[in-house]
C-alpha cells in the first residue's frame, strides 16, 4: 500500500503568462490576480526594456488594459494610470519576512530583519529596478550610526549588507514581485567591509584556565562555560545543547540546526544564529568534565537536554549569570573598557584553534562560519595566544586548558573507563 508523502514546507505558487511576449504584451497570473505588463520602448543608454504593469482581478481586464495601453503608445497619446514595472524594497522585505514567519525562523532573526528594512526604506531606498539604486544602497550603509549618533562598527553595516542582501535573494529565487521580473540581487554590487576591528572582550590564556579549572565545578554556571569555550558555540546553541549532539566514540559534537531544534522543543521563540546544522570536535578535556559526574563504567544519557534550567532563560538572564561566574572566579568582566558577554568565549575558541595550528577552513566549518574572511580575521587576532601554545607544544586543534597532571597518581582502570580514545584524541594508553 502506497502513502501519499506529505511536506510542512509552504507551497509555492508559480506565477503562469496567459499571452506571449512576442507582441510586446502579456499577462501574468499569480494567487488569483492578472498583472497586465506592456513594452516601451528603449530609450538611448538603457540597457534592458522596460513594461508598465498593472493589476486587476480578472484576465479580461489584464489584456484589454493592455490592448489600450499599447494602443495610445503607438498613437501618441497620453497614458493614464499606468505605472513602470518596479518592485519597491519594502513589497519585497515584507513577502520576505510573510516566508519567514512560514517557515518558524527564530523570533529574534524575523525582528532584526523587519528593523533593517524600516531603517533602509525609512532613508528612501525605493525600487530595486531603478538605476541609481546600488549607489543610493551604498550611502545608506555608509550613513548607518549608533543610537549614540557616532558612526555605526563595521561589523555592523556587514550585518545589515547581510540581511539586505537576505532581502534581494529572496526576491530573485521568486522570480516575480507582483509579477515584475527581478534577475539579479542589486544588493550584491554593495560590497561588505574588509577592514578588521579588533576582537574585543577576549580573554587571555590565564584566565581561561581560571574559568574551568575544577575547582569551580560546584558553581551552576561551570559546565555551560566549558561548553562555550571547548567548542566555540554560541550561548543560544550550548544552552540547548543535547545528550544526543554527542558522539562520544568518534569526538565529535553535531550541533543541530536551530529549525530542527525549536521542532523538538516545542517553541518558536528560540534565539539562535544556527540556521543549519554543523559538526565541532568533542576536545578531550570537555568529554571528561561532561563525564565526570557520572559512576565508574555508568555511560552519559542518549537523549535529553543538557542544561535544561537555561534552554528557556532570557538573554539578559543569561548574561548576568556569566558576569556573576567571572566575578566568582576572579575574572573581569571587562577588557579595556569593553564589556565580555557569552559570545567573548567563542570569540577565544577561535583564537585557541588557530593559534595551535588548526587548518583555517577546518575551523571555518567548526565554527559555522558562513565566509572565509571571518575566519581569517581571527588568524589575525590569534597571535597573543601562539607564543605560549607553541611553547607548550599543542597538537593541531585540541586546546589544552586544564593544569597538567604531572606529580598526580595514574587513574585506577576503573576511573578511566569513562575516557573514550576516538581518532581526534590523544590515546591514553602507554
Amino acid at each position: 500500500m502506497q502513502t501519499e508523502k506529505t511536506s510542512d514546507k509552504p507551497t509555492r505558487r508559480r506565477a503562469t503568462s496567459t499571452s506571449s511576449r512576442r507582441d510586446g504584451r502579456y499577462v501574468r497570473e499569480r494567487d488569483g490576480r492578472f498583472t497586465g505588463h506592456v513594452k516601451l520602448a528603449k530609450k538611448p543608454g538603457e540597457v534592458r526594456a522596460k513594461y508598465l504593469a498593472e493589476t486587476f482581478g480578472t484576465e479580461a481586464e489584464a489584456e484589454a488594459w493592455c490592448l489600450d495601453m499599447q494602443a495610445r503608445l503607438r498613437l501618441g497619446l497620453k497614458v493614464e494610470a499606468a505605472r513602470p514595472a518596479m518592485i519597491p524594497l519594502k513589497r519585497a522585505g515584507d513577502l520576505f519576512i510573510e516566508r519567514l514567519k512560514q517557515i518558524d525562523s527564530a523570533a529574534d532573526h524575523i525582528a532584526n530583519t523587519q528593523r533593517v528594512l524600516d531603517q533602509a526604506v525609512a532613508f528612501g531606498l525605493g525600487d530595486m529596478l531603478g538605476d541609481g539604486f546600488v549607489s543610493e544602497a551604498r550611502r545608506f550603509i555608509a550613513g548607518l550610526k549608533r543610537q549614540d549618533k557616532q558612526p555605526a562598527s563595521q561589523s555592523t553595516k556587514n550585518c545589515y549588507i547581510t540581511t539586505l542582501r537576505s532581502i534581494g535573494n529572496f526576491a530573485v529565487k521568486e522570480r516575480k514581485i507582483d509579477g515584475i521580473e527581478i534577475a539579479q540581487n542589486p544588493f550584491d554590487r554593495v560590497e561588505k567591509i574588509t577592514v578588521a576591528e579588533p576582537l574585543k572582550g577576549v580573554f587571555d590564556l590565564d584566565e581561561v584556565r581560571k574559568l574551568v579549572d575544577q575547582k569551580h565545578s560546584d558553581h551552576p554556571f561551570h559546565r555551560l562555560f566549558c561548553a562555550m569555550i571547548y567548542t566555540g558555540m554560541r550561548i543560544g546553541e550550548a544552552t540547548r545543547m543535547n545528550w544526543s549532539w554527542f558522539a562520544w566514540k568518534d569526538d565529535v559534537i553535531a550541533i543541530q540546526s536551530s529549525r530542527k531544534a525549536r521542532a523538538n522543543l516545542g517553541t518558536t521563540d528560540l534565539r539562535t544564529k544556527t540556521s543549519r546544522g554543523r559538526l565541532t570536535r568533542l576536545m578531550h578535556e570537555f568529554a571528561d568534565i561532561m563525564r565526570a559526574d557520572l559512576k565508574p563504567g555508568e555511560e552519559p544519557p542518549k537523549t535529553g537536554p543538557v542544561f535544561p534550567e537555561y534552554a528557556a532563560m532570557d538573554n539578559k538572564s543569561k548574561s548576568r549569570r556569566f558576569d556573576a561566574y567571572l566575578t566568582h572566579c576572579g575574572v573581569p568582566v571587562e577588557d579595556n573598557g569593553h564589556s565580555r558577554t557569552p559570545h567573548s568565549c567563542r570569540h577565544t575558541w577561535t583564537c585557541l584553534m588557530l593559534a595551535s595550528g588548526e587548518n583555517e577552513m577546518l575551523v571555518k566549518q567548526y565554527a559555522g562560519h558562513s565566509e572565509k574572511e571571518m575566519t581569517e580575521h581571527y588568524a589575525e587576532q590569534q597571535e597573543r595566544f601562539r607564543k605560549r601554545v607553541r611553547a607548550e607544544e599543542w597538537e593541531p586543534g585540541e586546546l589544552r586548558l586544564q593544569p597538567p597532571s604531572d606529580g598526580v597518581d595514574e587513574p585506577s582502570p576503573a576511573e578511566t573507563s569513562n575516557v573514550i580514545a576516538g581518532p581526534w584524541r590523544r590515546s591514553t594508553a602507554n
